[in-house]
């Protein structure tokens, strides 16, 4: 469940399972990045992946995954990892990465970029064999 501070004050809640029902993704589509909330510091964003994501890097965002879905292998600088639900992992900026789907299923994450992502530093890498 996803909670957060409506304008009213209130406490708002989505379950995690309506946030992929409305991103509704296409059978087709390799990458759907939903962004769930902008703060001045950070932003929160509903990742899937499948298949796998290009070699790339971000100059000047920190980001946090935690995977709350699906299995995967997770490749940065020169090393790998094997993910699945539950994994924290974190990225520094500057660092090559990509993930790999190894399930059947798009594997879905919580992204947590900081500062808020804009997307304009996603810059990428020559292509490797994996």
């Amino acid at each position: 469940m996803l909670y957060q501070m409506d304008p009213l004050g209130k406490i708002a809640q989505k379950s995690l399972d309506r946030v992929v029902w409305e991103t509704d993704m296409k059978p087709e589509q390799l990458l759907s990045n939903t962004t769930l909330l902008n703060g001045d510091m950070a932003s929160y964003h509903l990742v899937q992946i499948r298949g796998k994501e290009t070699l790339h890097k971000h100059d000047y965002h920190d980001m946090a995954v935690f995977v709350n879905s699906g299995t995967g292998n997770m490749y940065m600088g020169k090393e790998s990892v094997k993910v699945s639900a539950g994994s924290f992992i974190f990225v520094q900026h500057g660092v090559k990465h990509k993930f790999v789907n190894t399930g059947p299923n798009p594997a879905q994450a919580i992204v947590i970029f900081s500062p808020p992502y804009d997307g304009k530093d996603y810059v990428e890498e020559p292509a490797d064999k994996n």
